[in-house]
Formats: C-alpha cells, structure tokens, sequence
C-alpha cells in the first residue's frame, strides 16, 4: 500500500509541475489533475497525436513515453540545450515549476513544427542525446519491467538449462524500487571487466514494491537476490534462479526426495532431475543414445571405470536402464543415518539431523505469524529474526532474548518462501541455507531468448520460449529408441 501511495504521489507531483507550462501554451492549468486529460492536452500542446494518450495508462510503460513527450514539451518552448533536456527528465518536479515562473514563450507544438522547418541537431548532440535517452530507457526498462539473465549452473535442469539467456519480468510481483539509488547505469556489483563496485552504499533507501499482478506462486521459477551474502545491500547481491516450493505458512517436508506441503505430496516438476550412479560393463555408455535422450556428455562424471554419475529424469533414467553395456542403475539418496551435515539448514545437528532428502518439517514465516520460540528451536529462526529482520538474538541459561529481552515467542515482519533447483542433488538451495525473505524477490522467470549451451553450442529449439511453470524444456522422451 506504501509503494502504491508512492507511485500515486510522484504521478501527481509530475503532472502538476506542467501547471505553469500548459497556462503559457494557452491551455487550462487544472488540466494536470485529470487523468488521461492530462496526457491528451500535453499531446496537444507538443503537437503529436492525441490517441497516442492510451500509452499513458500502461504501467511502467509509460514511462518511456513520458521521456519523449517532456522532450517535445521543452522544445515547443525553445528549450533545446543538453542540459535542459536532462534538468527537465531528471529534475522535471522542480525544472517544470521553476520554468513556469520564468520569461519564456510558447513556440508551438514543437514536434510538428521541427520537421516542416526540418530542423537538424549537430553530430555531436544527436549521440549525446541518443546516449543519454537509451541509458535512461534502459535503466527504467530493467528496473521496472524486464531484465535479461544468464543462467551460470546446472541447477534448474531439466527445465532451464546452463547456458539459458532469460527474460526476467519484474511486473508480475511488481518492481522493487532501488535500494541503492546512486550506482553505475545498468551495472550490478562491479563495473564491466573490473572487480571495482559500482555503486555506493550510502545513501540507502527502505525496500518498497510496486504493485505487481501477482503474488509468488508455487511452481513460478523466481529470480532473487542471495540471501547469504551480507556484504553486499540486498537489491546488490548476486541474482539466484530457483523455483519456489515452499509459501508463506506452509509447513514444508522432504522425504526420500519427495516434498510435501502441509501433509500433502507437492506434484513433480516434469522435469525433476536427481542424481545417479549408472555402472556398466567393458562396453561403457553409447554416447550417441545419450545424445538422443538430450544428456550432455561433456556433464558425465566418472566416478572410477565403468562407474558414472549423472544428473537424469526418470525417464532418462529408465531408457539408460535398458542400454547395452548397462549393469546397473541407482538413484542416490541422503540418508539421515550418514548424511545429515552442517552444510543442511540449520547447521544445527544437535536438534535437526536433516539432508537434501530427509528434510523437515519445517514452518515457513509469514508476515504476522507469530512463532513460538525455545533454544531448541531457535536455529530455524535465528537468521531471518537477526540478519533479515533487524534484531539481536541471544541464547542463554536455556532462554532465547531478543534485543536484550527474554521471549518465548517472535512475530515475524515479511513473508519467506522457500526456494529449490530442480536437480535436486545438484543444487544449492533453500535446503542449503534456508528462506528469501520477500525483499530479496527480483521477478519471475519469463521467456527464454536464447541458449548458447555448454557441449552443445546454439540451440534453435529453446530460441524464443515462454517459461510457463516447468514446460519450457522442449525433448520430450517418448521411447528410448
């Protein structure tokens, strides 16, 4: 609602700074405070044609729009300098007013007077200006509507591949306002080819969300920013992909590999992968049949002759089952008895003996859910009540204090999910290190562009796909002939 209250304030902020300026091109000042009439007039006014307005009722889109239109607005009143140009699209809340007070006359509508008068910028200023108009459209584009991936590792596959370039649309949950505003246009953490930060830490702003058009839902492949990598600010920390398995409130289980959601087993991705050990004969693996079921070699590792450990389907599985030269076939699971480590959430083995296949239950914080707190407990909590939440735990004489106060309970403040690679012993998970917390969301995964994959170079067929749920892998393994 904050976020909403936000967008609503600098809209109005905008339109009400042209007052000044729509009263000098003859028009009625108050136009500005009616939606769509706003627009209509200020199309009127820069000479460009007035249905052109319905752009200005598409969120985020509008934006791009507004660029050009204040540009036309600052020509049609001679206002042609650089330096004008960038006041008016950076600092138009205060440029527009400030113009309004000044001696300055209205020209005409500049952008149908331009072209009868064919009028030329110099060299210089046409790429000063196609510059700084690309690197501010990028920027809005990236930050509020789409932002393009590349996927580094192996752990969403079957579904999305290593080598996977992605389009991440950051609508469908809603654009999370930067955090830290004053940073390298279109960079991340480090300048390009340098270990050099681009950004500053300071100042910083509190996380707010635009409205988006949906919540996070299970089975959505959710880009996010690492919650463990507390150097960095959040909107800062390196981009993780995973699908989410787990919502807030929902008590989460794995058992034999199998995740079940508050008692029920969760449905399968098509695609779910695991890990195992394929032991053969003299005659190895047929590396042409492997091709055929979609398996890059160059991803096989020999464990010792004639022993292989691979990533599969089950399908994929069961075809490598019944090649020539196959002895045997077993999918490998982490057992409680000799498996459980401080590598699996909490960490805490003195309480939770748990594995990537012997997990839980677990309860997923939701914001205002109140959880009932013990130093046995404390672990599963620990991180998102003092790193993600802001507050200082203490265990001691059996007792757990929070900022200094001894509690028996916590409320929680934001909604966690909990976040799972589809080839589930080849991924670093929330199984790993535990909940992402709802700042730490980026967007949904949305179309996959390209694929340049390791092994196997271009692949035509995953050019252009939606990411609908887990349907983008396109080999369907029908037989294994």
């Amino acid at each position: 609602m904050l976020s909403l209250i936000g967008v609503l304030v600098l809209y109005w902020l905008l339109h009400i700074s042209l007052w000044g300026l729509y009263q000098k091109a003859g028009r009625p000042g108050w136009h500005t405070l009616v939606p769509v009439l706003q627009d209509i007039t200020l199309l009127d006014i820069i000479g460009r044609k007035k249905h052109h307005a319905i752009w200005g009722l598409i969120p985020y889109i509008n934006f791009l729009f507004n660029l050009t239109w204040l540009a036309d607005l600052l020509n049609s009143y001679n206002r042609r300098s650089f330096a004008e140009h960038s006041l008016g699209i950076l600092f138009g809340f205060i440029y527009f007013p400030y113009l309004a007070t000044r001696n300055i006359r209205y020209i005409g509508p500049a952008f149908i007077l331009d072209r009868q008068n064919k009028v030329r910028r110099s060299t210089g200023r046409e790429w000063a200006d196609a510059i700084f108009f690309a690197i501010i459209a990028a920027t809005i584009i990236r930050t509020f509507n789409v932002e393009a991936y590349k996927i580094p590792s192996q752990s969403m596959e079957g579904t999305l591949l290593a080598g996977d370039f992605l389009f991440v649309s950051k609508m469908h949950y809603g654009a999370r306002l930067p955090i830290t505003p004053i940073a390298f246009p279109l960079g991340h953490q480090t300048f390009p080819g340098t270990e050099i930060k681009c950004y500053l830490d300071k100042p910083s702003l509190p996380y707010k969300r635009l409205p988006g058009f949906q919540k996070v839902e299970r089975g959505d492949a959710v880009v996010f920013n690492f919650p463990m990598e507390d150097d960095r600010p959040i909107d800062k920390k390196t981009n993780y992909i995973k699908r989410c398995i787990g919502l807030p409130g929902e008590t989460i289980e794995v058992n034999a590999g199998q995740v079940i959601i508050d008692g029920q087993k969760m449905k399968n991705p098509d695609h779910l992968q695991y890990q195992y050990y394929v032991a053969t004969d003299q005659r190895g693996l047929n590396m042409d049949a492997l091709e055929r079921l979609d398996i890059n070699a160059s991803e096989i590792i020999a464990a010792r002759p004639n022993l292989y450990l691979m990533f599969l389907e089950e399908n994929q599985a069961s075809c490598i089952a019944k090649m020539p030269g196959v002895v045997e076939i077993q999918r490998y699971v982490a057992n409680y008895q000799d498996q459980y480590s401080y590598n699996t959430f909490p960490g805490d083995t003195s309480h939770f003996k748990w594995t990537v296949d012997y997990f839980g239950p677990l309860l997923i914080p939701k914001k205002g859910m109140t959880v009932q707190l013990s130093p046995a407990n404390i672990s599963l909590y620990k991180r998102a009540i003092e790193v993600y939440e802001g507050n200082q735990v203490q265990v001691a004489n059996g007792q757990v204090s929070i900022n200094g106060q001894v509690v028996s309970s916590y409320t929680f403040q934001q909604d966690y999910y909990f976040m799972m690679g589809d080839n589930r012993h080849n991924s670093e998970d929330s199984r790993i290190w535990g909940f992402v917390p709802e700042n730490h969301i980026v967007g949904k995964a949305w179309l996959v562009w390209m694929c340049m994959q390791p092994g196997k170079g271009f692949r035509l067929d995953r050019f252009m796909k939606p990411v609908q749920g887990d349907k983008i892998q396109q080999t369907s393994i029908k037989s294994c002939n």
